[in-house]
């Protein structure tokens, strides 16, 4: 799900995405450091304020299906492809949706595309943020797979319908790569971004995205 700031019209994109073979985009180092208690102390007086979102978009899971393992999750013990109950997956997302509607966001679903069997995970693909405070925008992002980048397009395209503009990051390379709201979040009510990085977004991409949204991460 991607958790929308998005309060205003208008909406232009903005560069486009390009695709990349596999091969040219090899693993992630992931780097990890010792975390200490002070150094996870995070004090929200010492940031902004900004409203928290009330617009919550998902996407429609009529594509959802495992067709290729693009992370370790998606295997089995044996190293086979796991497999879904389309039925029970289904309903799930239903349930997950009636959830978020009584609890009072609004929801907007996107139409999934054919043939691209992860859309339905749409944290990833886009980053949202508001300009100036007010104007809704999303970065769009850069994908560490290609299948997956595949639905970047799409979504900013369905995005524009609605109003919402983008900004594009540098042309996708590894060290360009960044997964969206799958790797990084809004701190409630704060103007600050907690970022992760590893197999999938590269940490010196980040520099690039807090010049975008004008937020510390």
């Amino acid at each position: 799900m991607n958790f929308g700031y998005f309060l205003s019209p208008g909406a232009e994109l903005q560069g486009t995405q390009r695709k990349l073979p596999e091969s040219s985009l090899p693993a992630l180092e992931l780097s990890m450091q010792p975390l200490t208690s002070e150094s996870m102390t995070i004090k929200a007086s010492d940031y902004s304020p900004q409203a928290i979102g009330r617009l919550i978009y998902m996407m429609d899971p009529k594509s959802f299906e495992i067709v290729d393992a693009i992370n370790p999750h998606m295997k089995a013990a044996d190293g086979s492809l796991n497999t879904i109950d389309k039925k029970r997956a289904l309903k799930q997302w239903h349930d997950l949706k009636a959830v978020y509607e009584g609890l009072g966001f609004r929801i907007q679903v996107l139409a999934s595309e054919p043939g691209c069997t992860d859309m339905v995970f749409c944290a990833n693909q886009t980053f949202p943020f508001l300009e100036n405070g007010l104007e809704p925008h999303v970065i769009l992002c850069n994908m560490a797979s290609d299948s997956r980048q595949l639905e970047v397009v799409p979504i900013a395209r369905q995005l524009k319908g609605l109003g919402v503009r983008t900004k594009a990051l540098p042309g996708r390379s590894r060290e360009s790569l960044f997964e969206g709201m799958g790797d990084a979040l809004w701190v409630p009510g704060r103007k600050l971004i907690l970022g992760g990085y590893g197999s999938r977004t590269n940490k010196s991409i980040y520099q690039e995205v807090a010049k975008i949204v004008t937020a510390p991460i």
